[in-house]
């Protein structure tokens, strides 16, 4: 029987004890996780000491660590294991008899060591003793092992090594024996190890809890190194879930993790960004390359309109993930460092106990907490440049000077009589200009990178502690943009009594995001290149344009030089816990949690000339500050025992959460800018305050039940009661159910025989879960006080009604269900993981069109511009996919790798929008049978060549209203309505989508979707020796982006600076079928929204190489005289290599907007801040 260590901790343990009592070992170190299916024996009935630690286990709730041949030779009195005495006494009364004795670590973990001896070589000793006639006697009275060492023999070799995980840390209590005998030893807290044998030919086995086993060959080698590798699907794993934990190999959800060995091989500058390509079903996309920025987290496609991020928990404190907006990054003040793992919940059997917030799936986070034993001090440390990967190709002032022109002469030539035409002053001679400015150069910057964390961690065994402090900071690869962060975290945890113990977790932080202008890419590809970046004269000190360039495009050096727009966040976010056994098998947990976050914004433009085209007359400046709180209590009880072969876990508990913010604003002009007064209170006009504050609570009841037979059936079952302020009492309160059920066919005696498989489990789950992420008080009507009216013959300030209400709105709710699969072969080194899922929402919170006649606020996202309407549930959304991962790892000799891919397809479809009209937003538009937000414009089919061509499209004829004939003009001839109005030979044709033989609304028709349809991701390790090489590749297929840069790029509408492209615009020399003419105006609007601007948006992404090399321990010790316990360097380079074909800055496409928009508005480019590349140099110090 091999069954392992619950948890890391137990392995130190277990190193540190052996370091005080020598003793025999054999090739694996074993916890008791096993259940015997015996009763209680009467006193005086005898049975095996193995099968009577295995019960006193379940009885007192306790681990307890053994060496499985050591203890099945002996015979006990049963009755010991049934009687009134405590644990301990037990232990005593079974052990002392045998010779064997325990010792109590941490955590109540009791180890059964051996009689003291006076060596640690490696011991022989029989498994089965024999009797002095020599037969075979299965339960002894007492050991009959060989105390001597191994005798002199000239063949014998004394091995020496040490065994390191992928990152080069010692992996302490790993079991090293000789294959097919019981000679071994295990690895002190370093992960060093000595071991005698007898020759050089046989064949060392090495394991350890969390790590797939080894098998090296000796080869007459006295000095063997291995690195094992992390077995991410062990089934001894343990995965947090929702309010507790289990092991892999009884989940019967889908859950996606992520583990610090992942984390700690490759640097990441934020924790969303841990996820990118590591997990099916989970699509990470960066919103805006911006230092600090937020990325968009969709797991398993978006269900509503509204917002569809996740719920994080951070060491059990739930957070809500866009309070602020896509880009207020609610993870900013979180140090990567501090993570040990990450676990994404998929599926409503996972996410149920969230109920309310568990449509949009859970993100657990778990920080890293201490370990029993002598300190620990790390240092990792990092610095690096960043640059941008791809500059585009535009016009030099030379070619744009000719191009403008061109413009302008065309535009004047069709409307000779408007003087907006005429020709540009200042590119009337193009061998003269003022300058050749290369604004992406100008804007774009090498930028350093530079990340340190210190961590001090340890204890005793009844208290351990994890203190880290950090600092990072990122300058953007654009002018005006930067992030900076620091953090503490503090991690403890104390036992009290063997019934008591308590816990806490502090996260302190501060973040400052600076953001520059929002429109400062699209300024970059605008600005011409005739206008020189700086003028010493000018106020500020920078040029822009000026009246003879008659174009507006702004310097955006000045801008981001000049303007400031800093954000800064101070939070604290912790949670102290207790717990207390009432009896065994019954706990009860207090847990008290506070989140609070204090934000300040501030806004300042100065005033300054640049050109008559480019200047501000007054100086402006605005600030906001913003308290949020959330207090947490929650009170749960847990239950969990074994009868027999069953084994039941269940879960009860109340909770409440609640959310209160409070902000204030202030703006002003026109502050005395001499000696940087920059201040609200310095400003002399347009004064203006503003504040508001929100409350909204959330009260819950969370039951859940786990089931196992034998280990082979299991089921799970999990309600949450939710009720929300949100919400009118009446429909305050929801019910969210799951069910999931498993069978471990593997388990099956059928299977035995099957050794190449290791695991085979089928999985099946359905289940409910809401989403309450809206706008708070849509229930109630709220009121404004901006309204003026007429009184006594003065406007006065009044109050009316802000918005429309509904007080019948209720949750979303997600109704999800899941198939799955998960394979082990050869013995967990080819791990398979496989879901397919329908996930449908009904009750979709939509915004009804009403009359224009109602006052709420006119104009908005429908198709004839109607009032808003208040929420209403009418909307249906689908989602269904296939997620597959697939992980495979080996270890030969000094040389091992592992590889795993991940590849989901999901189809995104609105089912139906009720009495919701169509959703307009701009490029996108939102109807039933289609995705949400697909793009939505015309379809271009080709380039008038010549003036005939543009008269044959004019088939519909212009009708007399009187008498219904076709009218004719004073020739006689008849007369057609144009197909397109305005257009000449060079400008685009459309598509006639409904026939009627002229361009108009109607012709709109669907062009792209941003949703891929397939996103995937692959990961390879290797280690060869000391070094260790990580490599990960991200990317999607089958998605579009509407290129919004590609209005000023290629559109071709007036003149701004624009691409080489343009070079092969249309003209009559060059009748080309792909770039317009170039015209001022665009009196055909060319640059309409159209498949023009519409591309593959596919890409293939090096996201992160790492290159790593840790010191020799031996070499190491002896220089630094023991104080260094290991030393890595490392260089990494992210976003290496991008391969597309996309004409932008950057393929990825991350939501923009607010999050009542964000969702229908994916995939458009509109000058987002692109991916920097990077490329740093490391340092991990252990003392």
């Amino acid at each position: 029987m091999h069954v392992k260590l619950p948890n890391p901790f137990l392995a130190v343990a277990f190193s540190l004890a052996l370091a005080a009592a020598p003793q025999p070992m054999q090739a694996q170190i074993l916890a008791l996780q096993g259940r015997p299916a015996t009763q209680e024996r009467s006193p005086g009935q005898k049975q095996s000491l193995r099968e009577a630690l295995l019960r006193l286990r379940e009885l007192h709730q306790v681990d307890i660590v053994f060496d499985d041949k050591l203890v099945t030779r002996y015979a006990v009195d049963a009755g010991v294991v049934g009687s009134e005495l405590d644990l301990e006494e037990k232990l005593s009364r079974l052990l002392n008899t045998n010779g064997l004795r325990f010792k109590k670590t941490k955590k109540d973990v009791y180890l059964i060591l051996a009689p003291r001896r006076e060596k640690r070589t490696g011991v022989l000793f029989s498994a089965t003793p024999q009797t002095a006639a020599g037969q075979t006697n299965p339960l002894p009275a007492g050991p009959e092992t060989t105390n001597a060492p191994l005798p002199e023999d000239p063949l014998a070799l004394t091995l020496d090594g040490r065994v390191t995980a992928q990152d080069g840390t010692g992996v302490p209590g790993a079991s090293v024996s000789l294959k097919g005998t019981t000679l071994g030893t295990a690895t002190d807290v370093d992960g060093k190890f000595s071991l005698t044998v007898p020759d050089g030919s046989g064949t060392l086995v090495i394991s350890s809890i969390g790590y797939v086993t080894e098998e090296i060959p000796i080869g007459n080698r006295t000095t063997i190194d291995v690195t094992l590798v992390a077995d991410i699907k062990s089934l001894s794993e343990v995965v947090v879930v929702g309010y507790g934990s289990q092991q892999r190999k009884d989940l019967t959800g889908a859950i996606s993790s992520v583990s610090a060995q992942e984390l700690k091989s490759v640097p990441i500058t934020s924790v969303d960004q841990a996820l990118q390509g590591r997990a099916a079903g989970v699509r990470v996309t960066a919103n805006t390359g911006a230092p600090g920025s937020a990325q968009t987290v969709d797991i398993r496609g978006i269900g509503t309109i509204n917002s569809s991020q996740p719920l994080y928990v951070i060491d059990g404190f739930p957070v809500n993930a866009l309070s602020g907006g896509p880009n207020n990054n609610p993870l900013a003040t979180l140090n990567p460092n501090d993570i040990a793992s990450m676990e994404v919940l998929k599926d409503a059997s996972a996410t149920a106990i969230y109920g309310a917030r568990g449509a949009n799936g859970v993100i657990i986070i778990t920080t890293r907490r201490g370990q029993s034993g002598k300190p620990k001090v790390t240092l990792d440390a990092y610095y690096g440049v960043q640059s941008v990967w791809r500059k585009l190709d535009l016009l030099n002032a030379r070619e744009y000077a000719d191009f403008a022109n061109e413009m302008q002469a065309r535009a004047k030539a069709q409307f000779p009589a408007n003087n907006a035409y005429n020709p540009i002053p200042a590119l009337v001679d193009p061998n003269n200009l003022r300058a050749d400015t290369d604004w992406q150069d100008e804007m774009f910057r090498t930028a350093p990178i530079q990340n340190y964390t210190l961590g001090v961690s340890g204890g005793s065994p009844n208290s351990t502690y994890n203190v880290s402090l950090g600092y990072f900071n990122q300058d953007g690869i654009l002018l005006g943009t930067g992030f900076k962060r620091y953090s503490l975290q503090i991690n403890s945890e104390y036992k009290i009594s063997k019934k008591i113990k308590f816990g806490q977790s502090l996260n302190v932080g501060r973040a400052q995001t600076t953001t520059g202008t929002g429109g400062s890419v699209a300024m970059i590809v605008a600005a011409l290149p005739t206008v020189p970046v700086r003028n010493s004269d000018n106020l500020g000190g920078f040029a822009g344009p000026n009246k003879e360039d008659t174009q507006d495009a702004r310097n955006p050096v000045a801008e981001a030089s000049l303007r400031r727009n800093d954000n800064t966040r101070y939070r604290i976010l912790g949670t102290v816990y207790g717990e207390y056994e009432i009896i065994d098998g019954l706990t009860y947990r207090l847990n008290l949690g506070a989140d609070a976050i204090l934000g300040q914004q501030f806004n300042f433009f100065p005033k300054y000339f640049a050109g008559d085209l480019d200047q501000s007359t007054r100086s402006e400046i605005s600030e906001t500050s913003n308290v949020d709180f959330s207090p947490l209590i929650e009170n749960t009880l847990t239950f969990q025992r074994t009868f027999g072969r069953h084994n039941l876990t269940a879960l009860a508990g109340y909770t409440q959460q609640q959310f209160d913010s409070r902000f204030i604003s202030g703006s002003g002009r026109n502050v005395p800018e001499q000696g940087g007064i920059t201040v609200l209170g310095a400003v002399s006009s347009d004064s203006k305050v503003g504040g508001g504050a929100f409350s909204n609570t959330l009260q819950s009841l969370i039951g859940r039940v786990n089931y196992d037979f034998a280990g082979k059936y299991l089921v799970t079952a999990t309600i949450r009661r939710d009720g929300s302020s949100r919400f009118n009492p009446s429909n305050r309160w929801g019910t969210f159910p799951s069910a999931s059920v498993g069978w471990r066919v593997s388990e099956e005696a059928f299977m035995k025989g099957i050794r190449a498989i290791s695991d085979l489990k089928v999985r099946a789950s359905y289940g409910i879960t809401g989403n309450q992420e809206f706008p708070n008080y849509q229930f109630i009507p709220t009121l404004t006080n901006v309204a003026n009216y007429v009184f006594g013959g003065q406007v006065v300030t009044g109050v009316t009604s802000k918005d429309a209400f509904n007080p019948n709105i209720k949750w979303e709710q997600t109704a999800q269900t899941d198939i799955g699969l998960d394979l082990g072969l050869f013995d967990n080194r080819l791990v398979l993981t496989t879901d397919y899922f329908i996930k449908r929402t009904t009750g979709m919170l939509v915004q009804v069109p009403l009359p224009n006649s109602v006052s709420f606020g006119l104009g908005g996202p429908f198709d004839n511009s109607t009032a808003i309407g208040p929420f209403v549930n009418n909307g249906t959304v689908d989602n269904r996919g296939l997620e597959v991962a697939l992980t495979y790892r080996k270890n030969t000799g000094r040389f091992t790798y592992s590889f795993s891919g991940n590849f989901t397809t999901i189809e995104n479809k609105l089912i139906s929008l009720g009495e919701g009209q169509p959703r307009i937003n701009g490029v996108t538009r939102t109807e039933p049978g289609q995705p949400i937000g697909y793009f939505y414009g015309w379809q271009k089919e080709g380039i008038f060549q010549t003036p005939e061509d543009v008269t044959a499209r004019n088939t519909k004829p212009v009708l007399d209203p009187l008498t219904g004939q076709q009218k004719v003009d004073a020739n006689g001839a008849p007369v057609f309505e144009p197909y397109q109005a305005g257009a000449q030979p060079g400008d685009v044709i459309f598509r006639d989508v409904d026939g009627d033989g002229v361009i108009t609304d109607r012709d709109r028709t669907r062009i792209g979707s941003p949703f891929p349809k397939y996103t995937y991701g692959f990961t390879a390790n290797a280690g060869f020796a000391n070094f260790d090489l990580s490599v990960m590749l991200q990317g999607i297929a089958g998605v579009d982006i509407y290129n919004g840069m590609g209005v000023f790029l290629t559109g071709i509408y007036r003149p701004y600076n624009a691409s080489s492209r343009a070079l092969e615009r249309w003209n009559e020399g060059n009748p080309t079928n792909d770039m317009p003419r170039a015209v001022s105006g665009d009196p055909n609007n060319n640059a309409r929204i159209s498949d023009r601007f519409v591309e593959k948006g596919d890409f293939l992404r090096v996201k992160n190489l790492t290159l790593g090399y840790s010191v020799p321990t031996a070499g190491l010790e002896s220089w630094s005289k023991g104080a260094l316990s290991s030393v890595r360097l490392y260089a990494t380079a992210q976003n290496l290599l991008t391969f597309t074909n996309y004409s932008g800055f950057d393929p990825e496409k991350g939501a923009n907007g607010e999050p009542s928009v964000a969702n229908t508005q994916r995939g458009i480019d509109g000058g987002t801040f692109p991916q920097a590349r990077v490329i740093l140099v490391g340092l991990q110090l252990g003392f």
